[in-house]
């Protein structure tokens, strides 16, 4: 049974990292993104008002600013989701190349 949970465990992770690879090619390109601005809020009450209206995840982005959550360890350092970031990063670059990067929002 050990094994087994293990094995399916693999085959999930194998097949969520298969969506990323490209079997179309294309040429590289390089987005940049000038004056990148990432807010860490300690909650989305914290967000500009057109954010928190229809924000669900835990972050928002607009054309050079990203707004994410943190919370405050005891250490004193800001954890902030990871995942959340990478969306809105995907969103902010997307509008940086006019739509060469796929919608996060539509997987």
């Amino acid at each position: 049974m050990y094994k087994v949970a293990i094995m399916v465990g693999i085959l999930m992770i194998l097949t969520s990292c298969s969506g990323i690879s490209s079997q179309i090619p294309y040429e590289p390109f390089t987005v940049e993104v000038i004056y990148l601005k990432v807010h860490v809020m300690p909650d989305k009450s914290k967000f500009p008002p057109g954010c928190r209206q229809w924000n669900n995840n835990g972050g928002c982005a607009a054309y050079t600013d990203i707004w994410v959550v943190g919370k405050m360890r005891s250490d004193g350092e800001v954890d902030i989701s990871h995942e959340v970031l990478g969306h809105e990063l995907a969103h902010v670059l997307r509008w940086q190349r006019n739509g060469r990067i796929a919608n996060p929002d539509r997987k």
